[in-house]
């Protein structure tokens, strides 16, 4: 769980942070990435910690590489911003954002689940920073706007981009995850019947899986995707909890952004973040017990 918690956080402030840059200085003021600095430290000692006390699952790959580079990740990413935020020279800046978008990629070095390569590792971390970053900033740049209430309305409509472009990434990715998972594609390790693949007919697991009431009460099964009803469950609150419902709630704040209602879109926001949030820990959790990329 402590890893859960520190691959959470990390997704949390990295999309969180690059949604901030997304935000004219000159017009939130320099006050508001100051305090964003500070937030991001304030997860970073707190992603940190998770890290330093967190087992890898056995399911991992093992390498000497694993916790030193995550702890890498996280640094770049408190160090990158706080570049970002001190050095008004381009190059400081430049350096700062820079080393914000490498840090996912750091992060992936840091161990993968069986049978998943770099780049998809990558990609998912990526994705779920996008799609946490948007709503975490949309509802932070709101609140900003009840301490400078003159902030023009395009900054909250710049987030908004920002958000529907982290919703639409991470919705393609789900749908081609399980349309590989469904088809029997690389790295979903079962048929087209949802049978698990490679294993031998003699194994007593193996069989197990194939038993309908393993289905019944296991993650793994005969039923959609080779998963069983705790699987489905799972699976179907990823994806109305991370994808149906945002897409309904984005939708509802772009209106209210259109109609310069900063309030009304922070409080729908509000509902936004806790959705996504459960979603993305779900999806890790997926991803840990079942080694899928969701």
């Amino acid at each position: 769980m402590a890893l859960l918690g520190f691959e959470l956080l990390f997704r949390i402030v990295w999309g969180l942070l690059v949604g901030v840059v997304f935000v004219r200085r000159t017009e939130s003021s320099e006050k508001f990435v100051k305090i964003a600095a500070r937030f991001s430290w304030g997860l970073a000692v707190a992603a940190g910690l998770l890290l330093y006390i967190a087992d890898y699952p056995e399911a991992w790959a093992e390498t000497a590489m694993m916790k030193p580079a995550a702890f890498a990740s996280i640094v770049m990413i408190a160090l990158g911003f706080q570049l970002y935020t001190s050095i008004v020279a381009i190059w400081g800046r430049f350096l700062g954002t820079l080393l914000l978008i490498l840090a996912p990629m750091v992060l992936s070095f840091s161990g993968l689940p069986e049978g998943h390569s770099f780049l998809s590792g990558a990609l998912n971390t990526y994705s779920s920073g996008l799609l946490l970053g948007g709503f975490f900033a949309g509802q932070f740049l709101g609140h900003w706007y009840l301490n400078v209430p003159g902030m023009h309305i395009i900054e909250l409509k710049r987030i908004m981009k920002f958000l529907f472009l982290g919703l639409g990434i991470k919705t393609l990715e789900i749908m081609v995850s399980l349309g590989l998972r469904a088809s029997g594609g690389s790295g979903s390790g079962i048929d087209t019947m949802g049978r698990p693949l490679g294993d031998d007919v003699s194994n007593t697991e193996y069989l197990l899986q194939l038993n309908p009431s393993h289905s019944i009460f296991s993650f793994e099964g005969d039923m959609w995707f080779g998963l069983g009803s705790y699987g489905l469950i799972l699976l179907s609150m990823r994806v109305i909890w991370g994808v149906i419902a945002p897409w309904v709630l984005a939708l509802m704040i772009n209106k209210t952004v259109n109609m310069r209602s900063t309030q009304s879109a922070t409080g729908i926001l509000y509902a936004a973040c806790v959705m996504v949030l459960i979603a993305e820990a779900t999806a890790l959790y997926l991803g840990q017990v079942l080694g899928i990329n969701l």
